[in-house]
């Protein structure tokens, strides 16, 4: 199997700045979602409030709410720092290499995480960006065996070794 190599860019400049574009683009995506997960947590522990409770409970009326808002709650610091990382990176590496597609597939991640927990998963309240995670890297990996291309590749293996 070859890998196709793309044409060298005519202006190496250019493609150096639009590259340098991507990259701010998909760090900028990331990091103000990860700014919101934050200013979420801060805000439970600044207000000694709880949203554990709009979790997804799986089979429950109530529950489908947590498909919505789950990915944005966390039960401590800890589970929080631990998604913290993988979304950076990972988010990064999708909004920057496909930016459309990302943006396509990330409602489609969070929506189908969400309603997968919520059909099958065991009985409790499920919280976090887990599947987001995952998604993402499940995104960047096909992507890259689809696309075939020397970036789209470095992308998907990245996200399979994180």
């Amino acid at each position: 199997m070859d890998i196709p190599v793309l044409a060298p860019a005519s202006d190496p400049a250019s493609q150096a700045r639009n590259d340098r574009r991507k990259l701010r683009y998909g760090l900028l995506v990331s990091a103000l979602f990860v700014a919101l997960l934050w200013w979420i947590k801060a805000f439970e522990i600044g207000f000694d409030i709880d949203l554990g409770g709009l979790g997804n409970r799986p089979r429950e009326a109530w529950g489908l709410l947590g498909v919505i808002t789950a990915p944005l709650l966390h039960g401590s610091f800890k589970h929080l720092v631990s998604n913290t990382l993988p979304l950076l990176i990972l988010g990064t590496l999708a909004f920057s290499t496909f930016p459309r597609a990302a943006a396509r597939a990330s409602l489609l991640i969070w929506l189908g995480s969400g309603l997968s927990v919520w059909l099958l998963a065991r009985g409790s309240n499920h919280i976090g960006a887990s599947g987001l995670n995952h998604g993402l890297m499940f995104l960047l990996l096909t992507l890259g065996l689809i696309r075939r291309d020397r970036i789209a590749v470095a992308a998907g293996l990245i996200a399979f070794f994180m």
